[in-house]
C-alpha cells in the first residue's frame, strides 16, 4: 500500500507548475497524490495550518501585488476524483517550539504510518525542522515497522523559472538516493567492524545508473560472493576474491564518479581496506611466501572483527609457515603433511576444538582468557619479524663484469696416522 506523508505550513502558497506535473496548484503535496494516487495520504498539520488550509474554504494570497485567493487543501480535494476521504490529519501536530514538541512530532510520525507500506515523502513545506524529522522517521520506519521508502521529493518554488511559453516551472528534486548515502555509509561502517559485505552489496545493488548498471551489478555480485567466504572462514578464496573485487570496485567507482562522488569515496576505502591481503593466486606454490604474508595481514585484520575465525586461520597459517621454513611448501595442501606440533598451534588447537562444538564440552570456555590468548599469539606474528625478506642475490659490478665467487678456505690436512718426528 502506497502511503503519502505530507505537511502544510502557514503560508500562503500561490498557484504554480511543477515540472513533470501537468497541472497549476500552489499545493505540490495535490500534484503528488495525482501522481502517485496513494491508498492513503498523511497530512501534518499544526493547529493555524489546519485552520488556513484545511478548515477554511479558501485563502488568500499575493500575485504580483495582488490580493487573490484560492481554495484550500480540502476543497481541491472534494472537487478531484480523489477526495478527501484518503487523508488522514493526526490531532495535536506541535509547533515544534522545543526538543519536546520535536520529539511529540517525531512520535506522532511514527505512529500514524503503518506497517509494512511504501511509502512516499513531500518534504516541501511545513516548518524547517519537520522535512528533517519525516527523513529521519523513514529511516526509522524502514526497521521499526517493515516500510518501504519509494521517494523523497522537494517541489522547489524559490527556484522556479520560466518555460518556453513565459510560465512559471518550479523544478522538482527526488532526493531518494541522499537516503540511500546513509546506507552506505553505514553498510561501509559494517565492513570496518565486522569486515561484512553483504549490507555493502544490498546498497549498491540499489543504484540504478543508465549505461553502467552492469558494472554496479558486478561489483554487487562479487561484494556477496567475498561475503559468503569470509564467513565460510576460507582464507585463500577470500585473498581471490579480494583481488577480483577491487578491480570491479575500481570499475565501479568510473561509474559512480561524475554524479556521486560521494559514493565513490565510500567505495575507495573499502577497496584500500582489501588491498593489503589481495592476492589473485594464492595457491600457487611459487607464491606461497607472498601468500602467506599477505594472509597474515588478513588475520591481523580479522582479530577486532571475527576472533573466531582469526583463531581458525592463525592455526594454519603457523602450521603452513612452519611447511614453508621447512621447504616442505610442495606438499602445503596435503593432510598427512601438516601435522606439525609447537606449543602455539596446541593452545590454539584447544580453542578451536571449543569453538567448532559451541560451546558443549565439559570444561566452558574462559571466554577472555581465549580472546586474549589468541590475540597476544596474533600480536607476537609480525610480518617484518616473522616473514624475513629473502636475501639479496649478488648484483652485477659497474663494469658489467659479475662478482668474483667467494673462495672458500683451503682445508686443514688432518694429522691422523702420522708418526711424529723424533728430535
Amino acid at each position: 500500500m502506497d502511503v503519502l506523508l505530507a505537511a502544510l505550513g502557514t503560508n500562503s502558497y500561490t498557484p504554480t507548475r511543477y515540472d513533470g506535473y501537468e497541472i497549476e496548484s500552489p499545493y505540490f503535496t495535490y500534484a503528488l497524490i495525482r501522481k502517485h494516487d496513494p491508498a492513503k495520504v498523511i497530512l501534518l498539520l499544526t493547529q493555524a495550518a489546519k485552520k488556513m488550509h484545511w478548515d477554511a474554504e479558501r485563502y488568500d494570497y499575493k500575485d504580483k501585488g495582488d490580493t487573490k485567493s484560492h481554495p484550500t487543501l480540502r476543497k481541491v480535494l472534494e472537487g478531484s476524483v480523489y477526495g478527501q476521504n484518503r487523508v488522514n490529519i493526526p490531532e495535536g501536530f506541535p509547533d515544534g517550539r522545543d526538543e519536546g514538541e520535536l520529539w511529540a512530532a517525531f512520535n506522532i510520525i511514527i505512529e500514524a504510518v503503518p506497517e509494512n507500506c511504501t511509502l512516499i515523502l513531500d518534504v516541501t513545506n511545513g516548518f524547517r525542522t519537520l522535512p528533517m524529522l519525516m527523513l529521519l522517521a523513514a529511516i526509522y520506519l524502514r526497521q521499526a515497522k517493515n516500510v518501504t521508502l519509494k521517494g523523497i521529493y522537494y517541489g522547489a518554488f524559490e527556484a522556479k523559472s520560466n518555460d518556453d511559453q513565459g510560465r512559471d516551472v518550479c523544478p522538482v528534486f527526488e532526493l531518494t538516493q541522499f537516503i540511500t548515502l546513509a546506507d552506505w555509509a553505514n553498510a561501509v561502517r559494517a565492513f570496518k567492524l565486522t569486515g561484512d559485505t553483504a549490507l555493502l552489496a544490498e546498497s549498491l545493488s540499489g543504484l540504478s545508473e543508465t549505461g553502467s548498471q552492469e558494472r554496479l551489478k558486478s561489483a554487487s555480485e562479487h561484494l556477496k560472493t567475498f561475503a559468503t567466504y569470509l564467513d565460510l572462514g576460507l582464507s585463500l578464496e577470500v585473498q581471490a576474491a579480494s583481488a577480483q573485487l577491487r578491480e570491479k570496485l575500481q570499475a565501479a567507482e568510473a561509474a559512480l564518479a561524475e554524479r556521486h562522488a560521494a559514493f565513490k569515496t565510500l567505495l575507495e576505502q573499502v577497496r584500500d581496506e582489501l588491498e593489503s591481503f589481495a592476492q589473485a593466486a594464492p595457491r600457487n606454490l611459487d607464491q606461497m611466501k607472498e601468500t602467506l604474508k599477505r594472509q597474515l595481514r588478513l588475520i591481523h585484520w580479522l582479530k577486532k572483527k571475527r576472533i573466531a575465525t582469526a583463531t581458525l586461520l592463525t592455526q594454519e597459517w603457523i602450521v603452513s609457515w612452519e611447511m614453508v621454513k621447512q621447504e616442505k611448501q610442495k606438499r602445503i595442501f596435503e593432510w598427512a603433511a601438516r601435522k606439525i606440533k609447537n606449543p602455539q598451534i596446541e593452545a590454539l588447537s584447544k580453542l578451536r576444538n571449543q569453538l567448532a562444538h559451541g560451546g558443549w564440552t565439559a570444561d566452558p570456555l574462559n571466554v577472555e582468557e581465549a580472546v586474549d590468548t589468541v590475540e597476544r599469539i596474533i600480536d607476537a606474528l609480525q610480518e617484518d619479524t616473522v616473514i624475513p625478506e629473502t636475501a639479496p642475490k649478488p648484483q652485477p659490478s659497474a663494469s658489467g663484469e659479475k662478482p668474483a665467487p667467494k673462495r672458500k678456505p683451503p682445508k686443514k690436512k688432518s694429522q691422523r696416522g702420522k708418526k711424529p718426528k723424533r728430535g
